[in-house]
């Protein structure tokens, strides 16, 4: 292990509030996934849906230009909403480990990792710090 290392028990990583979603993703949209999650968990499929033309159908899409659900690269399961939760709360604790301070100019206080986190895909929560 490097001596740079930060030993991690990942039994007590918590997932990340819904709410933190919001910062990044429309709020329809996150309503969505939620709504999506609760279908699931109450009656869960015999096998993941496609969920880019879910997407696509929520938006309002034209139905002949919805992506073909065989090929759809991204699926949906009972379980997809807590392991994303769970994996945004690992990334929020993991950056939180590094102890930025100074992200802002003039300031010493430390900035969350959701202030600092901002993959290409989620370009709206850039310059929120």
């Amino acid at each position: 292990m490097s001596p740079r290392a930060i030993p991690v028990s990942y039994s007590h990583l918590s997932p990340l509030c819904p709410c933190f979603f919001s910062r990044a993703h429309d709020p329809s949209y996150v309503s969505l996934i939620e709504s999506m999650a609760r279908r699931m968990l109450e009656g869960p499929p015999t096998s993941p849906v496609p969920f880019t033309p879910l997407v696509q159908r929520s938006h309002g899409a034209d139905p002949s230009m919805l992506k073909d659900g065989a090929t759809s690269d991204t699926r949906f399961s009972a379980g997809t909403h807590a392991a994303a939760r769970r994996a945004a709360g690992a990334v929020l604790h993991a950056v939180e480990q590094v102890s930025f301070t100074d992200c802002r100019p003039g300031s010493s206080s430390p900035c969350t990792a959701t202030e600092l986190l901002s993959p290409s895909t989620h370009i709206p929560a850039i310059g929120r710090c």
